[in-house]
């Protein structure tokens, strides 16, 4: 090859090069929009939120497709720190227009938005993927705590999943997934849900306790420290998952909640409350039975028996550190 065509190939190579820094990403206005929601809480969420309200209000025409999708389950559970923003962002969603002669006309969001989130929901809850429906019943307890969703239909969609626990034979698996949506849910709705029916907040802590008794057995078999001259199943530094979740629902139970604002954001009770709005009430549900149903004579992957088999056993949590340097486990912060 000449010298002429070596530099010629390299000018193209050059010349591609700068066409390519030249090109600049053209986005939409949908775009932007929806990248805006996207972001939320990249920076200051707090400040954010009434920016991000009047930017979607003002969006033309409304877009629900749009805004649904910025704000999908996926969203919530990619990202759980902010789930308390996204429920505040649907809370001020529910405020009508700034201009009062669209009030009427313009539909509330927020609504909108809800309703879709639900069915995103639903599809977590048939397809029994267990932290996606764990993280979205958080969402919503954050939304029964500012005033969207129903007390009641809430308390009914935490018994559904306590309902697990009655079940025939359920495994430790389903069982303790089932517990982590009800309880989580309770934690952070429980002052809305105790004010509503006291009564409710009671059998929820009941049925996850009457389950845990019953596997003190298989807590005495996996615990890390053992001592075979004692059936006691608590250890000095470690913690069992279960008993962790009912001492921490007990203490918040105890004290009428009011140790959750220092627990769990609540950025949604800083807007005022809406009097005046129906509240949206969550659909009845039935969590649906295990599919996995292991046949004998099949043969498994061994990891994913290994795995399986793993599930079914209760789950120790160790201490490594004192109290004083990171909070405990069993209080409502520490589990938080």
């Amino acid at each position: 090859m000449s010298y002429n065509d070596r530099r010629g190939g390299y000018r193209r190579r050059h010349r591609d090069d700068y066409d390519d820094r030249r090109r600049e990403a053209f986005e939409t206005p949908e775009d932007k929009l929806k990248t805006a929601i996207i972001k939320l809480g990249e920076v200051d969420p707090v400040e954010e939120l009434p920016r991000l309200q009047k930017q979607i209000q003002e969006f033309v025409p409304v877009n629900v497709a749009l805004l649904s999708e910025a704000i999908l389950p996926s969203r919530v559970t990619e990202q759980p720190f902010k789930i308390p923003y996204y429920a505040a962002l649907i809370r001020l969603l529910h405020d009508p227009p700034d201009d009062a002669e669209d009030a009427e006309e313009k539909p509330l969001l927020g609504r909108l938005i809800l309703e879709d989130f639900w069915k995103g929901f639903q599809t977590y809850l048939d397809k029994l993927e267990w932290r996606e429906t764990r993280l979205c019943i958080q969402f919503f307890a954050h939304l029964t705590v500012a005033g969207i969703v129903s007390p009641d239909s809430m308390v009914s969609l935490l018994q559904a999943f306590t309902a697990v626990l009655d079940g025939f034979n359920v495994s430790h698996k389903r069982a303790k997934r089932a517990v982590l949506c009800a309880a989580e849910g309770l934690m952070i709705s429980g002052a809305s849900l105790k004010a509503y029916s006291s009564s409710s907040i009671t059998e929820i802590i009941n049925a996850i306790q009457t389950f845990s008794d019953t596997t003190t057995i298989p807590k005495w078999l996996v615990r890390p420290t053992s001592s075979l001259h004692t059936d006691v199943v608590t250890i000095e530094n470690g913690d069992e998952m279960l008993d962790t979740i009912l001492q921490t629902l007990q203490t918040l139970n105890d004290s009428d909640f009011a140790q959750v604002a220092d627990s769990f954001p609540q950025p949604y009770l800083a807007f005022t409350k809406l009097d005046h709005l129906a509240p949206f009430n969550l659909p009845l549900v039935l969590v649906p039975p295990e599919t996995d149903i292991e046949l004998d004579g099949v043969a498994t992957n061994p990891e994913e028996a290994a795995q399986i088999k793993k599930d079914e056993w209760p789950e120790y949590y160790l201490r490594l550190f004192d109290n004083e340097v990171s909070p405990n486990p069993n209080t409502p912060a520490g589990y938080a």
